[in-house]
Parts: C-alpha cells; sequence; structure tokens
C-alpha cells in the first residue's frame, strides 16, 4: 500500500454508502461526485440546486444534471415526492446479458439500451481528464488519425464515457471506431451507440475483435449476394441480410449453391423471391447437400420425381383423345 488516511482527519467524519464506490466511482462525472459528497456531508445546507451551484461555483444547470443521475439511479429524491425509489442496478454497464447477435452486416442498435444512462461530462472537465490520463490523452490523438479531424467538444464527452463510463479498454474502443468508419459512419455519436448495442449483447474484450470480424464477413457475403442478383438499384432489407446470414452461417452453403437456388427461383417465379431461395436452401440443408454437385442431383431428382407423378394423368389424356379421334374417324 503506497498511500494511507492521516489518522488526524477522522476527528469529525460523516458516512458514504458503499454503493456509491462499488458501483457509481466509474460513471458519475466529478460534478455529481461532489454534489453528492456535500449533500451526504450537510443534507440542510446543500439540498437545492443554488446551494451547490453557490458552493462549487458551476451553474445551475451542470448541478441540475448532475442531480438527475443521483435521482435516476434512485440514490436521492425529492423531498415532496415523499416515495423513497427503489434502487436501480447498475452492474449492467460492465456485464450486460448476452442476446443472440444480430445478422445485418452493419451493427444493429437496439432501441431498448440495458445500461444506466450517463452523465455528460463538462467541457473543462472532459479536457482535465483526457489530459491527466495518458491512455486517454493517447486515445484522443488515434482516434483524431482515424477520423481524421480533430475531436469536438461532443466527441470528447463520448471518449470519456467509453473509457470511463462503459468501462472499455483502448484496444475495444479503437476497434469499435475504426468498425464504424469503415462502413461509412465517421462520428463518435453513432460510435456510442454501437457500443451500447455491443455491450447488451455481451460483446466483451475478449470476443470484440471475433465479433467485429463476422460484421465484416457478413458484409462481404451481403455483397457476394447483391452481384449474383443483380441487386444493384437498392439496399438490401433487414430481412433479406437475415436470409443471407442463415445461408452462409447456418446453413454453410457457398455463393454458387446459393446462386444456382437463385436461377431455379426466377426460372419458377419470374423474379428474385428471397423466401422462395431460402425455402430451396432450408430443403437442401435438411437433406444433406453440400456441393453444387448435390444441389443440381436433388434438382433432376425433383424433376424426375414431378414427371413421374404426372404420368397417368398426361397418358390418361392421351387415351381420351385417341378414342374421341377413333370415334371421328368412324363417322
Amino acid at each position: 500500500m503506497d498511500y494511507s488516511i492521516n489518522p488526524a482527519i477522522w476527528s469529525r467524519a460523516f458516512p458514504i454508502p458503499c454503493d456509491i464506490t462499488d458501483k457509481h466511482i466509474k460513471m458519475c462525472s466529478g460534478v455529481a461526485l461532489k454534489c453528492l459528497l456535500l449533500i451526504l456531508r450537510s443534507p440542510d445546507e446543500f439540498g437545492s440546486v443554488e446551494s451547490l451551484a453557490k458552493k462549487l461555483g458551476q451553474p445551475n444547470g451542470e448541478i441540475a444534471d448532475a442531480l438527475n443521475y443521483w435521482e435516476e439511479q434512485g440514490i436521492i429524491f425529492k423531498a415532496e415526492s415523499g416515495a423513497i425509489p427503489v434502487l436501480k442496478t447498475v452492474e449492467k454497464s460492465e456485464s450486460a446479458a448476452p442476446i443472440v447477435k444480430p445478422a445485418a452486416a452493419e451493427p444493429v442498435i437496439s432501441a431498448s439500451a440495458s445500461v444506466a444512462p450517463r452523465p455528460r461530462f463538462p467541457r473543462d472537465e472532459t479536457l482535465a481528464l483526457i489530459n491527466d490520463d495518458l491512455i486517454l490523452h493517447s486515445l484522443q490523438a488515434e482516434l483524431q488519425s482515424v477520423l481524421g479531424k480533430p475531436l469536438t467538444s461532443a466527441d470528447n464527452d463520448v471518449l470519456v464515457a467509453l473509457y470511463s463510463f462503459y468501462g472499455l479498454s483502448a484496444h475495444y474502443i479503437l476497434s469499435l471506431v475504426h468498425y464504424c468508419t469503415a462502413i461509412g459512419k465517421r462520428g463518435m455519436a453513432y460510435a456510442e451507440k454501437v457500443a451500447v448495442s455491443w455491450i447488451n449483447e455481451g460483446i466483451d474484450e475478449k470476443n470484440v475483435d471475433s465479433h467485429i470480424d463476422k460484421l465484416y464477413t457478413r458484409r462481404t457475403n451481403e455483397g457476394i449476394v447483391r452481384h449474383a442478383f443483380g441487386i444493384n438499384d437498392r439496399n438490401l432489407t433487414s430481412k433479406e441480410k437475415d436470409f443471407i446470414s442463415s445461408w452462409f452461417d447456418l446453413m454453410g452453403f457457398d455463393i454458387s449453391i446459393i446462386q444456382y437456388a437463385y436461377e431455379i427461383t426466377v426460372d419458377r417465379t419470374g423474379k428474385t423471391a428471397f423466401s422462395y431461395i431460402n425455402k430451396i436452401l432450408s430443403d437442401w440443408c435438411s437433406k444433406g447437400v453440400k456441393t453444387l454437385a448435390d444441389a443440381k442431383k436433388e434438382a433432376a431428382s425433383r424433376i424426375i420425381e414431378s414427371s413421374a407423378s404426372n404420368a397417368p394423368a398426361a397418358a390418361s389424356s392421351y387415351d381420351r383423345d385417341q378414342k374421341i379421334l377413333e370415334q371421328f374417324m368412324k363417322n
């Protein structure tokens, strides 16, 4: 242990709940932490926005935002409400419950994020945090190089949030922003939305690289299918992307078999029908079809079976026509 508390200061003390250091120390802003300390120290004296703003020399708006964070977490409540709030569980920001991974090439951004609402860091505090932390300072320089522009105050706010609030590593943040940039989304605000989505999916430091590789692969597969199907005048729908993902990832087919199913579909329906293609491929998958040769053999067998089943009807029609002709000749 390098540092110890001077025992002399314990002559006067006040209690601090363990939840503050165990769950919120990484998430709350410096202003929010100062506000809470003052309220814990003297709730009668510092129980209003105005008194806290005067003590800390901060605008009322900054103080209100800070108090709103603690109120949302159930740590404080307004006296006039009379009801003691239920504490929120915020550990999800560090280890969110995994859900089924999206099949789309671009990250699917969940509308219902399971992480707690994050605080907004004042500009001066954000710059101080970045300048005082070697990792953050290096990240800022690297991200400016990736994005090709200086980070704005809002960008720096997102950077600090990704690092301190969401608890993401430098490698995770750089990988995230590199991916967003590669798909044409050059903005820290978008990167934060993707980060929340990935956290909800359980994408952590251990599997972020493999997750990004899968997203790149899916994007490549979508491009291959678009070219094979001649889709050049529109974007793929989410459902079509899901179909493509299942054809490659779940069924394990290559583009040659997929294109063959496409050709059969166009011959039968006269259009590119993803649901029809999917039915063909699902049927082949259930029958153990693996190669293009297998697919052609299976398609040929179905034609033979169909011809055989229609043969009696065809023979009956021929016999009927022959009898009519014979009767006509007799007359």
